[in-house]
C-alpha cells in the first residue's frame, strides 16, 4: 500500500472532489429548511479516521499525505450529503443524523440493494423498517440544573 500511496496521483482525488463540491453545495442549498452542517477539519479527519481505520497508516511521502487529505474530504463529503439527505427525507435537523450510522448502515443498504429490495440509500436509511440501523440518533434527557442552595426546594 504504501508503494502505491508514491506512485498514485494526489490530484486525481482532488480533482474529483473539487468537480463534485458545486453538485453537494446545489444540493445543500435545496435542502435550506435547516441550517446547513457545518465542516471542522478536525472532526472531518476524526470521523474518516476511525471509520476506515486509518489511525496508523503511514505514508513515507507527500504524495501519500495529499492522498489522505482528498480522500478524507472526498469521503466526508459524501458521507455529510447522505446524512443530510437522509435528515431532510425524515424532516429531522442534520444534527441528529449519525453520520457513524450511516456508513455502517451502507453495507447493509448494499446486501439490500443486490438482492433487489433497495434501490436508493437515502430512502432505505429513512424507511421505517430500517430505523434499527440507528441513524438517527435518540433524543437525551435535558439536564436538570443542580441545586446548590442551603435549602433546595423539593421537586
Amino acid at each position: 500500500m504504501s508503494e502505491r500511496f508514491l506512485v498514485f496521483p494526489s490530484e486525481l482525488f482532488e480533482r474529483v472532489l473539487k468537480d463534485l463540491l458545486p453538485q453537494l453545495q446545489f444540493n445543500w442549498q435545496q435542502r435550506l429548511r435547516r441550517p446547513l452542517p457545518e465542516w471542522r477539519v478536525e472532526e472531518a479527519f476524526y470521523t474518516v479516521k476511525r471509520l476506515l481505520g486509518l489511525s496508523y497508516l503511514w505514508t513515507g511521502s507527500i504524495n501519500g499525505i495529499k492522498l489522505q487529505v482528498w480522500a478524507t474530504w472526498l469521503f466526508y463529503a459524501v458521507l455529510v450529503d447522505l446524512g443530510d439527505a437522509v435528515a431532510d427525507e425524515l424532516s429531522l435537523s442534520f444534527d441528529r443524523i449519525s453520520l457513524e450510522m450511516i456508513y455502517r448502515g451502507l453495507y447493509h443498504f448494499s446486501v439490500a440493494y443486490d438482492k433487489g429490495k433497495a434501490e436508493d440509500p437515502v430512502k432505505y436509511f429513512a424507511a421505517k423498517e430500517n430505523q434499527d440501523l440507528g441513524v438517527v440518533k435518540a433524543l437525551r434527557k435535558p439536564v436538570s440544573k443542580l441545586d446548590l442552595s442551603p435549602f433546595p426546594a423539593p421537586s
